[in-house]
């Protein structure tokens, strides 16, 4: 017996039917004529597959996981391996214009050293594949070199480090480089000018000589991060050769519009327009969550980095509850609760666009945009008009 997944969406375009397994991102159109006429059908595989006019399309959407078989479990999303971040303090010594979290060097630890230590255990305790320390700024805490060492110690997977890179000196470089695989350096442009419209003056300098630095004591394993903006969308082939001359890896984000970020997004983007020639046309959905999870500062459990700091998105609290059974639940489930309303094919606003399966917006985007009708209004109407050019360049090309 065949059933609809539950990954299973469709949308109207133009004369076709788009129908779409938004978990593996697969997607085949049809005439709308032909779609009706496959509802009309039993979904019994027999009867799908002997159909004369109708069986090549039956096959093609069990191939994508349109239609699946009813005892199949193939559907549960289970991924192996996952990444926690661990945001150790809302402390940071610098006032980035962007920063989602909006932390200051005012603020103070909500946890002590102990503390943490019990949140890596727990964390340890569901076997992730990576753990991420992140802040605020994570080495702004005097006890950061014992976090890393603690969890080394303990630990058997990866260890990374984001960071801003300025606080990386003789002092602790050697007790980072024995405690992690990975260190992501935040300098948000390729130069002075355009880190400095970021982050402030002079940061841009630190992270090239926290680079040079870690090469020094043979740690290689180093990433420049930067937000794409109207600044720097243009100029990403400086970026690429300002990693390349220090050997790092280049690594681009997404203006998030919450934090600090909300009041700079209309700033930093402006009128960074977008060519739907590069626009990739895909329907995968993302599933928050499921591959990662996010600690705040103040224990509080995110499904990702989009979503952190909604409280509607908080899953609990990793000191008041048991993260395994939280852990088995979430990658048994087809999706989580507090993410569905949100979801493009579930969001009334979204109900009647035309490429509400390919938007590429993250929930927490569609969260803080919706919040913000100016924002939302002049995202979506730019970046639909293109989205729809380039679904229609895709289809017609099949």
């Amino acid at each position: 017996m065949y059933i609809l997944s539950p990954y299973a969406k469709t949308v109207e375009y133009e004369s076709y039917i788009i129908l779409c397994n938004v978990y593996a991102g697969n997607y085949v159109k049809v005439l709308k004529q032909y779609y009706e006429a496959l509802l009309e059908l039993n979904t019994r595989k027999e009867d799908l597959i002997k159909d004369a006019k109708l069986g090549k399309l039956c096959r093609a959407l069990i191939d994508i996981g349109f239609f699946i078989d009813k005892n199949s479990q193939k559907e549960k999303l289970i991924i192996p391996g996952k990444t926690v971040y661990i945001s150790v303090t809302n402390r940071c010594n610098l006032s980035c214009i962007h920063c989602c979290t909006s932390a200051t060097k005012d603020q103070g630890n909500v946890f002590s050293t102990n503390e943490i230590k019990l949140i890596i255990e727990k964390v340890i305790e569901i076997s992730p594949t990576t753990i991420c320390f992140t802040g605020g700024e994570p080495l702004i805490r005097n006890d950061m070199l014992e976090l890393l060492q603690f969890t080394r110690k303990n630990f058997k997977g990866k260890i990374t480090l984001s960071t801003n890179g300025t606080l990386i000196n003789k002092n602790n470089i050697e007790g980072i480089t024995v405690s992690v695989d990975k260190i992501d350096i935040s300098i948000d442009g390729y130069d002075e000018e355009t880190s400095a419209r970021i982050r402030g003056s002079g940061v841009f300098e630190k992270c090239l000589k926290a680079a040079d630095l870690l090469h020094k004591y043979n740690f290689t394993n180093i990433s420049f991060s930067m937000i794409v903006t109207k600044y720097t969308y243009k100029s990403l082939e400086k970026f690429n050769q300002l990693c390349e001359k220090y050997q790092t890896k280049p690594l681009l984000r997404t203006l998030q519009p919450f934090g600090r970020g909300e009041k700079s997004y209309n700033k930093l983007r402006g009128e960074m327009s977008i060519d739907e020639s590069d626009l990739k046309v895909g329907c995968r959905a993302c599933f928050p969550g499921k591959k990662e999870l996010h600690i705040s500062y103040d224990g509080k459990i995110y499904p990702c980095g989009g979503t952190f700091g909604i409280e509607e998105f908080s899953m609990g609290n990793i000191m008041l509850l048991n993260i395994e059974e939280l852990v088995e639940q979430q990658q048994t489930a087809n999706d989580i609760e507090c993410l569905i309303p949100y979801r493009s094919w579930n969001c009334e606003d979204c109900l009647e666009c035309s490429i509400k399966l390919f938007c590429p917006l993250c929930l927490g985007e569609k969260y803080t945009l919706k919040k913000n009708k100016n924002l939302e209004e002049n995202y979506c109407m730019e970046f639909r008009k293109k989205m729809e050019k380039a679904l229609r360049r895709e289809l017609c090309n099949e």
